[in-house]
């Protein structure tokens, strides 16, 4: 695949994904608005209601507790804390569909927010898988080229120094330790994506540039990653035309068997 063929499916998927986290963002905003309700007001009707706290009540308040948070109930005053679906953090829930990672951590909530995602993820998913098949397979070569005029390159140190500098930031942004740094990178770029840790969470001073950053190393991660999967595609195909090569220069049976039977007769 070209570079130009390349260059128009990025531009396609990026429009794509600058208006497709639009919608989201504007059938989503108002449904996710965080709730008027404070945590103190709570805290003084249920004091008020119980005052010998039972076993029972304990857990009433809790199954309580935990259905306000999902609802976006906040402690304090919720104009100090942003929507969850902003236009950054809707960019960064569209990367995450059409790269089929997935966290979890965010997802629609109205019905036409749901019925877009399945449609946004149908149209999206094969346009990525596409265009990162396209950019391992250009990158290839040059790559491949690079290796043979200077044996003292390897795609593997770069590899390493990649994840080495994305384990750094993640670990001054998110204050995560170099295990869980690595383990989120590994996780993410190979698209499991457990959302059991989620960059872009505590609240960073510039939150949306920093989603938008995270989206641009997703995606360049994975264009990485099909990098490496077509360099090991390419290895065993090469395995395999020389294994048929071998299999057709062996004489078969009946070839041993006229040559036999020549000698014989000689």
């Amino acid at each position: 695949m070209s570079w130009r063929v390349n260059l128009v499916l990025f531009s396609v998927l990026l429009v794509y994904l600058l208006v497709g986290a639009l919608v989201f963002h504007v059938l989503e905003f108002e449904k996710s608005a965080p709730s008027d309700i404070t945590s103190s007001e709570f805290f003084l009707e249920f004091l008020t209601n119980h005052p010998n706290v039972s076993t029972t009540d304990l857990t009433d308040f809790a199954s309580r507790v935990a259905s306000l948070a999902k609802d976006g109930a906040v402690v304090g005053n919720s104009s100090d804390v942003d929507n969850g679906w902003t236009y950054a953090t809707a960019i960064f829930f569209c990367v995450t569909v059409i790269t089929t990672v997935g966290y979890g951590n965010i997802s629609p909530s109205t019905d036409g927010g749901k019925v877009l995602c399945l449609l946004y993820a149908l149209v999206g998913i094969p346009l990525m898988a596409t265009l990162l098949a396209g950019v391992g397979s250009t990158l290839h070569r040059p790559i491949a080229a690079l290796h043979n005029a200077r044996p003292w390159y390897r795609k593997d140190k770069f590899r390493d120094k990649l994840i080495k500098a994305s384990v750094f930031v993640f670990t001054f942004t998110e204050d995560w330790d170099y295990v869980t740094a690595v383990y989120f990178s590994t996780i993410t770029l190979t698209t499991v994506g457990f959302g059991d840790y989620v960059a872009g969470q505590k609240g960073q001073r510039n939150a949306a540039l920093y989603r938008c950053l995270m989206s641009v190393w997703l995606v360049f991660g994975l264009a990485w990653v099909a990098l490496c999967f077509s360099a090991v595609s390419s290895i065993f195909s090469g395995k395999d035309n020389e294994v048929d090569d071998s299999k057709s220069e062996e004489p078969n049976n009946e070839e041993i068997k006229r040559t036999v039977t020549g000698s014989a007769h000689f």
